[in-house]
């Protein structure tokens, strides 16, 4: 009895041991715990305006919350409910660290809070509370404030963040009174695809749980795995929650938001295959924009002295352009790990009215490459360093700061290019304010404007006709200082009709015509001395002030000499109008005879077109073949009564040929058909014919005699 009670209680244990064994294998089976909050990668984003901002967290657990309050002790918190999704990913066979097991992500905005005010909030998900974070609100009539921009953390699982990273931010910070905003162009980890990155950045950059983040992805977080491929920003998605104003298929990774006076653009590069719709999003952005400065972030820039040229080529070529076109203030990039300036630029040039600051940061964290070569751009190898710029109304500046908070050298300001408020002027003010004029000697077609336009008027639409063909030219008014522009070529040849639309703010149109003459028109009057022309009213008038081409009429047995401007054809015939002629003209056709050759072949299987010749035209007529008949050559007369010839020349008249034949049959004609001349073929054709039979009667001989 004792011992069959060790027995169950043996086998009760093995059960419970197997079934704790189970539940374990399981848990690592499925990573979606039902259990455990596991509240973690807390991001606070920029919203679409100064008074937004969009959290971002993961948990394992549904019904998660956000407490938030403007005091630190949360006291009288409101409760925002999130968007939540699940999302996992499994691992790639290529790459064991790959992998996101399921979880939930959430997402809250929060909008239309205080301005210039401290909000706390933390995350609430089952009996779990994360840790307070922290923003400041911006003013909607903000003028001054202060950015960290920092750039290429490459955040990984054996780089310690928590060290000199995140101090060497904390330091910078030092600095300024008033970062509420730090702006990063892409990097942030090593590897999109390995969560433990982003395990690392999220628990080492403590700095940024008091910001409000601008980010955008870099190659670094579109690559997955270890080979490097680029794929998506799926990965950099689902840890940032950012304004949703972009173009579709990039919505999250690029978005623009305002901050006070400034507006900053932040431009997924990294997928080109979108670059059209990103483009005419970008141009929507800019032809809306009031803002006073505009900032653009991209990942790779428009310059380069270092590893990534070619990068920094496609985008000067297909962003830089727009950037300058629209007169961006500042357009700040990464990818480089090296400060790279360049100051003023504008297509390809420095330019102090219309150039723009380019600025590549160089690594915030541990990595640094090496310089290829400098072109004259201001450059220092450095890392660990962050810049700060500050807005003080009309002027913008911007400092790099070393990993102890240190100030260094590198520093340049901005002045605005735009006002903070437009004034409001007439329609009336408007058109006086657009001139315009035609530089013949530089055929070029001029736009001068002056800077009340800005604010009032978003582009200047030039409508240019020329042989009833039209092209549209659009200049846009973005700033106070672009205020000119040309098109080119507007050739002094030809005549132009200029429709100058201005359009305004509200989408209304003022318009405005400039007619281009650089030739005049005049009667022209073509006397064609018994010819005829196809389309006679095409040629009535004509411009001066370049050759114009006369047209060639016709007339029956005649050959075009040209045109006279001398009833008497005295002097010389033209076939086009001089540049040097001007006034009603008149033009005389002159003619050449032409002669005909008639051919009457007497030969049915023979039949020729007439020919047309000059006098004086010696020619040499055709020699006719005929199966059964041997062609003897031609005749004057129709009787055939003069002597054959081949040759003649032409006088002044039409003539007609007669050919002769005779039979290549070998049959004797009858003696009683030969004995009447009259009515039998002349001598020379019986001669032909007998010598032609014995010629027949040799060969039968001779083929008998083989």
């Amino acid at each position: 009895m004792k011992n069959k009670l060790y027995l169950n209680l043996l086998l009760i244990c093995t059960f419970l041991i197997s079934l704790f064994a189970l539940q374990i294998n399981n848990s690592k089976l499925i990573n979606f715990h039902a259990d455990t909050a596991n509240i973690r990668y807390i991001s606070t984003a920029v919203g679409e305006d100064e008074t937004s901002v969009g959290i971002n967290y993961h948990v394992d657990i549904e019904g998660s919350y956000v407490k938030y309050s403007r005091n630190a002790t949360l006291n009288n918190a409101q409760i925002a409910h999130p968007v939540e999704h699940k999302y996992s990913k499994a691992v790639d066979p290529r790459d064991s660290e790959t992998g996101f097991p399921e979880r939930i992500v959430c997402q809250v905005n929060l909008t239309g809070l205080v301005e210039n005010a401290y909000y706390y909030y933390q995350v609430v998900a089952g009996d779990e509370v994360s840790s307070i974070h922290k923003f400041r609100t911006y003013s909607k009539d903000g003028t001054s404030c202060d950015i960290m921009f920092t750039t290429d953390l490459h955040s990984d699982s054996g780089y310690d963040t928590t060290g000199k990273g995140n101090s060497s931010l904390t330091n910078i910070d030092l600095n300024s009174n008033d970062i509420r905003l730090a702006l990063q162009t892409g990097d942030i980890v090593d590897r999109g695809g390995y969560e433990k990155e982003w395990r690392t950045f999220f628990n080492g950059y403590k700095y940024f749980e008091t910001k409000i983040q601008a980010t955008i992805p870099g190659n670094h977080e579109y690559y997955h795995t270890k080979s490097g491929d680029y794929i998506s920003p799926e990965m950099y998605n689902e840890f940032f929650n950012n304004p949703k104003n972009g173009p579709e298929p990039r919505l999250n990774s690029t978005y623009t938001f305002t901050y006070g006076n400034l507006r900053v653009i932040m431009i997924d590069t990294i997928n080109r295959g979108y670059l059209k719709e990103q483009q005419q999003w970008f141009r929507d952005v800019m032809e809306a924009n009031t803002s006073q400065w505009v900032i653009v972030g991209t990942h790779s820039g428009a310059i380069s002295c270092g590893a990534y040229a070619s990068d920094a080529n496609w985008c000067a070529n297909n962003w830089g352009t727009l950037f300058e076109e629209y007169q961006v203030d500042l357009a700040l990039s990464g990818h480089e790990h090296i400060y790279i300036r360049k100051d003023n630029v504008y297509k390809g040039k420095e330019n102090n009215q219309l150039g723009i600051t380019y600025l590549v940061g160089c690594a915030g964290s541990h990595k640094q490459y090496s310089v290829n070569d400098e072109n004259g751009y201001v450059v220092y190898r450095t890392n660990y360093s962050s810049n700060i710029i500050r807005i003080r109304d009309d002027k913008l500046t911007c400092t790099l700061y070393d990993s102890n908070g240190n100030q260094t050298q590198y520093y340049f300001e901005i002045n605005a290019r735009r006002p903070l408020k437009t004034n409001v002027i007439s329609d009336d003010e408007i058109v006086k304010a657009v001139k315009y004029s035609y530089d013949k000697e530089n055929e070029t077609f001029n736009l001068n404007w002056n800077a009340n336009l800005y604010g009032n008027v978003s582009k200047i639409s030039v409508e240019k006709t020329v042989n009833g063909n039209t092209t549209t030219h659009d200049f846009n008014i973005v700033s106070t200082r672009y205020l000119s522009a040309s098109i080119v070529p507007v050739l002094k040849d030809y005549n132009y009709s200029f429709k100058i639309n201005i359009v305004k703010k509200d989408g209304s149109i003022i318009s405005k015509n400039y007619e281009v003459v650089n030739r005049n028109k005049y009667q022209l009057s073509l006397i064609l001395n018994g010819g005829t022309l196809v389309n006679p009213e095409n040629y009535t008038t004509y411009f001066d002030g370049a050759y114009t081409a006369l047209p060639t009429p016709t007339k029956e047995n005649c050959r075009f000499i040209g045109w006279h401007l001398k009833e008497d054809l005295s002097d010389e015939a033209v076939k086009r109008i001089s540049d040097e002629l001007s006034g009603d003209l008149t033009f005389y056709a002159e003619w050449e005879q032409l002669y005909k050759i008639n051919f009457i072949t007497n030969n049915e299987n023979n039949v020729l077109d007439p020919i047309l010749l000059h006098q004086n035209d010696e020619y040499t007529l055709p020699y006719l073949k005929a199966d059964n008949d041997v062609f003897i050559g031609w005749h004057l007369n129709e009787d055939l009564s003069d002597q054959e010839f081949f040759n003649i020349k032409i006088e002044n008249k039409d003539i007609t040929v007669y050919g002769e034949w005779a039979s290549s049959k070998p049959t004797t004609p009858p003696q009683d058909e030969i004995a009447e001349p009259a009515k039998k073929c002349k001598k020379k054709s019986l001669l032909m014919v007998e010598l032609l039979s014995i010629t027949n009667l040799l060969i039968i001989i001779i083929r008998k005699k083989k």
